[in-house]
């Protein structure tokens, strides 16, 4: 991030505030909860770092510390029930006795269907990735499986998605025996994974070290994921990765320095991946991919009418798709800081996010996006009040029409900022995070509201 995102301004009245700018409000229509534990939990750490629906069921993932050493933790809310059921998540056989696990994503393709992903430690000391698949509410751990001439001990694995009602793909990247870095693909089959080598695009070194970033499933068989390869200039390049029943298609970027992001579809045939190109180590343009299979185009991200015309530093952190447009969200610098751009193809429109009117200019910073209908999407990120104070705040909307608020506070008062979000319906989105008390301790905190 930059040095300072934004200039801040003295504003000698309320009217004076920009559009953008909404009375300050904590947590409207949003509540926050306390998580529950397992039984075995010391109640002195807890934290959550991602969570997923499907079906109006959700799971949220993170680690907790109890007389079992340190754990992951799962949280389970069936379709139906209003309330959660926490369990200490499985590891792999081998474990240490205290593995210091700790789960940092899930996926859901259904109700009873959801893979998690995780690292826990050996005897050794060290530290492995693992695989936590659920079916039928019954969760089993694994190591990631490998391609051969894979060194195992390299194996990263960066994103996971699940296809509505179908298996789920994972990937990442790999060394192999001779220390090139390969991109890595693992292809769910109920409890059991099937690792592959990913293409590199046409016109790739040899050597490309091709690594996937993120990937999306819109359907069963048609995933789309993201990463960077070294091109035939020797400059590392996007590439999209497609794929098509049972083999993959490597796409490249159109230029030489784009940055993937994540990616989303609004069918199995409209994909979308965002990108930015670097200059000196800060994002310069933001650009989006469109299309689907081999046929890709790149569009340029408009800005907010607030952005600078010289560098406004845009880049992307996350996108949603409802049934016929996609919204990316993130930072810009100017205006209040927050970047939304809502559209599909080629046709996009950019709008500085609102934010609470207490809020600094430029501080704004939106992380991640759903949408659970055409109609109504739900932002969660942070803002910094006139006190210098970090808040956390959720924006409803969509388009151009974007309601802001304040996170809820945590049940004992302190300010709580949501790392991620996700909708069962949308009446029904959760956030979590975590936050501390008094004696120090750290506890894991569900929000709760609507889109």
């Amino acid at each position: 991030m930059r040095g300072c995102w934004g200039v801040l301004l003295v504003i000698a009245t309320v009217t004076a505030l920009s559009a953008a700018r909404m009375p300050a409000t904590s947590g409207g229509a949003w509540t926050a909860a306390k998580a529950p534990l397992p039984a075995n939990a010391d109640h002195t750490y807890a934290e959550l770092s991602s969570v997923a629906c499907a079906s109006s069921a959700c799971v949220a993932v993170g680690s907790y510390t109890g007389s079992a050493g340190s754990r992951g933790l799962l949280l389970t809310r069936l379709s139906g029930r209003t309330g959660w059921k926490a369990a200490e998540a499985p590891v792999p056989r081998g474990a240490a006795a205290n593995p210091f696990a700790t789960l940092s994503s899930v996926a859901c393709g259904s109700a009873t269907s959801c893979v998690a992903l995780g690292t826990y430690k050996l005897p050794s000391g060290h530290q492995e990735q693992t695989l936590l698949t659920e079916l039928k509410s019954s969760w089993a751990a694994a190591k990631p499986p490998f391609p051969p001439g894979a060194m195992p001990s390299t194996v990263i694995i960066n994103a996971v998605a699940c296809a509505p009602g179908g298996s789920c793909i994972a990937v990442g990247a790999y060394e192999d025996k001779t220390h090139n870095p390969q991109g890595l693909v693992l292809t769910q089959s109920g409890r059991s994974w099937k690792a592959a080598k990913a293409p590199a695009p046409a016109g790739a070194q040899a050597n490309s070290g091709p690594a996937l970033t993120d990937v999306t499933c819109p359907a069963t068989g048609s995933c789309v994921a993201t990463g960077t390869y070294y091109g035939s200039r020797s400059t590392r390049q996007g590439m999209v990765l497609t794929e098509a029943g049972s083999g993959w298609t490597a796409t490249a970027s159109r230029d030489h320095e784009l940055t993937m992001g994540p990616a989303a579809c609004i069918s199995a045939s409209r994909c979308v991946a965002t990108a930015w190109i670097l200059n000196g180590g800060l994002p310069f343009a933001a650009y989006l991919m469109h299309g689907s299979g081999t046929s890709w185009r790149t569009t340029k991200s408009p800005l907010p009418r607030q952005a600078p015309k010289s560098a406004a530093y845009p880049q992307p952190s996350s996108i949603a798709c409802g049934p016929s447009a996609c919204t990316v969200v993130g930072r810009f610098d100017g205006g209040t800081g927050g970047l939304l751009v809502t559209g599909s193809g080629s046709s996009w429109k950019a709008t500085e996010a609102p934010v609470p009117g207490n809020a600094a200019d430029g501080s704004a910073i939106l992380t991640q996006v759903a949408c659970p209908s055409a109609k109504a999407c739900l932002v969660a990120g942070t803002y910094v009040e006139a006190s210098h104070v970090v808040r956390g705040l959720l924006l409803s909307g969509t388009g151009s029409s974007w309601k802001a608020m304040a996170a809820p506070l945590a049940p004992n008062g302190t300010i709580a900022q949501p790392v991620a979000i996700a909708c069962a319906s949308i009446s029904t989105c959760f956030g979590v995070s975590s936050y501390p008390d008094k004696s120090g301790s750290i506890s894991a905190l569900i929000i709760r509201g609507s889109s």
